[in-house]
């Protein structure tokens, strides 16, 4: 399996930014260039790279929650850097030890990972819950996680569909919408890269006549016109929306 390093660097890129251009150009390319059965790697950061939540610690925390979302709908074969899923911050020091701290699984001694003494201690993360926290949280980056791996697992269309940009548009900038399908199966993916709310509308004719019901909320009523558009109304700074069409 081939690992896609320019989606994943441009994808944290994009965030820091607040700006989804280079994201689409680098997606576009691997589309154009990589065979539909051909297998790649998706993935945020790895043993070798800043994590993401040091890289974006001075942006919008919703920025880890789209980061999330990008991951496991963009199409691909997600990959997840342990503490990716909780928020882990890089660790003090220099080289690779300060990305490879023990995962924070709880509040006890050296964060739940070993009654042993680990290679490294764990990090003093500003207060970071740890897993055993953010179980009990149903707003929890942790949670979101798992709500989204469900919602993969759930859909053909998210796993294995095909992957094609979609025309939209909010104001004078272009939010990534993706249509993704598979076995009947059609859902649209709306990713808001900016820093501030944003009112999106999609035109494309493969969304004509048909309604959308948004599969994280079970909100139903949105509805494409026999031209192919789409409005969706406001999606938040950061944001993003999973729409299966019915």
């Amino acid at each position: 399996m081939a690992f896609d390093f320019d989606l994943a660097t441009t994808t944290v890129e994009g965030l820091c930014l607040g700006n989804v251009t280079r994201v689409r150009q680098a997606l576009c390319s691997r589309l154009r260039g990589v065979p539909d059965e051909a297998a790649v790697g998706t993935f945020l950061t790895n043993h070798d790279m800043d994590r993401v939540a040091t890289e974006l610690r001075a942006t919008d925390p919703a920025a880890l929650r789209l980061a999330a979302a990008a991951l496991l709908t963009l199409p691909g074969t997600p990959w997840l850097y342990y503490g990716e899923e909780i928020g882990m911050k890089n660790g003090r020091g220099q080289g690779d030890i300060r990305i490879r701290t023990p995962m924070r699984w709880d509040a006890t001694a050296n964060a739940g990972f070993s009654s042993a003494e680990p290679w490294s201690g764990p990090i003093d993360d500003d207060g970071l819950a740890p897993v055993s926290a953010q179980t009990q949280d149903p707003e929890s980056l942790l949670t979101l996680y798992r709500e989204l791996i469900a919602l993969r697992k759930g859909h053909p269309a998210l796993r294995l569909g095909s992957a094609r940009p979609l025309e939209a548009s909010s104001g004078g900038k272009r939010p990534l919408a993706l249509h993704r399908a598979r076995e009947g199966e059609e859902v649209v993916v709306v990713y808001n890269f900016s820093r501030s709310p944003e009112q999106v509308r999609i035109e494309d004719a493969v969304l004509a006549g048909k309604s959308f019901k948004d599969l994280r909320t079970g909100e139903a009523g949105r509805s494409a016109g026999a031209d192919g558009v789409l409005d969706l109304g406001e999606v938040e700074a950061y944001g993003f929306r999973v729409l299966s069409a019915r």
